[in-house]
């Protein structure tokens, strides 16, 4: 580390993730950088998160502790604020950086334009005894808007982004009244004021069949798809907010009959309907609602194996 500070802050936010966070933190700590810093924030955690980061006695870690449970957000939030590092990486307590990720990444971005304020890589997804699935976040050349009006292309990001430290003093830090969503949020607001680049390799270890992600949790993201669409609402002319606030609702409906209750499913499709009578995705998730669903599931996994709802943002 030099005197003014780390060249990279690796923030790890951790709630009850002793069985975890060890991994985690060793593939950070045997990447090909010294000069770096690593803050763990635990978020209140009731079993032994704290010590395990204190048994891995290595100075380069930092345990930044909630007096009580504010979420992922508040503590990515904290680690930010607490960073010292030109640079910040995201790493999730359940998942792990493959070696040579965060060389690769710095290199990247020191040698990039300043218009560039994250660079990500490729990563593996791991569904249990399922398989592996490789995903590569999209880049299309006009970013923030596809990132409004199609969801989140940059899949991945809370575990493989390297951001430069203006990214969050311009576009501000995570919203902390989103209940799911957040990383989505937070990518948007971010390509509206800087490109991002992508490492096309498999960088990045994400482990999606963790009983407790955020992204299973279906009201929480029924509640923030409704608060980002009003966020943004501004951003977008009259007709525009139809189609994606039709879509929205016609997912979610969807999301909610995968899950087994149409009674959820088939109110919040309808709604769909009449926010906006011609969007054909609303239409076909009404019909969809109509077969039972062990047929559909049996029919869908012909076509898609690895494609699973849950794991889709907004």
């Amino acid at each position: 580390m030099t005197e003014a500070g780390p060249l990279v802050s690796v923030v790890i936010p951790a709630r009850n993730r002793a069985h975890t966070l060890e991994r985690a933190l060793r593939s950070v700590l045997t990447q090909d950088s010294s000069d770096m810093e690593i803050l763990v924030v635990d978020d209140a955690s009731t079993d032994e998160t704290p010590e395990v980061v204190r048994g891995l006695h290595d100075s380069r870690i930092r345990l930044l502790e909630h007096a009580e449970r504010r979420g992922g957000s508040a503590a990515r939030n904290t680690g930010i604020r607490d960073a010292r590092g030109k640079y910040i990486a995201l790493l999730d307590s359940d998942d792990e950086w493959l070696p040579g990720k965060l060389a690769l990444q710095v290199t990247t971005l020191r040698e990039a334009s300043e218009r560039v304020g994250l660079v990500l890589t490729g990563f593996e997804r791991i569904w249990g005894d399922e398989g592996v699935e490789t995903l590569f976040p999209k880049i299309p050349d006009d970013l923030h808007r596809r990132m409004l009006f199609h969801g989140n292309l940059l899949r991945g990001a809370t575990s493989s982004a390297l951001i430069r430290r203006e990214c969050f003093e311009v576009a501000g830090l995570f919203d902390e009244r989103l209940p799911a969503a957040q990383d989505y949020d937070m990518w948007v607001r971010i390509t509206k004021h800087f490109d991002a680049m992508l490492i096309p390799e498999v960088l990045v270890r994400v482990f999606a069949d963790l009983p407790d992600r955020i992204s299973l949790n279906l009201e929480a993201k029924s509640a923030a798809s409704f608060i980002i669409s009003e966020k943004y609402r501004d951003e977008m002319t009259w007709f525009e907010y139809r189609c994606l606030k039709a879509r929205r609702l016609a997912r979610s409906g969807y999301k909610w009959y995968l899950a087994g209750s149409k009674k959820r499913a088939r109110p919040l499709v309808l709604r769909a309907l009449v926010t906006w009578p011609f969007s054909k995705r609303a239409w076909l998730y009404a019909l969809v609602t109509l077969v039972p669903l062990r047929l559909y599931l049996r029919a869908r996994s012909l076509f898609r194996p690895f494609r699973n709802v849950y794991s889709e943002d907004l």
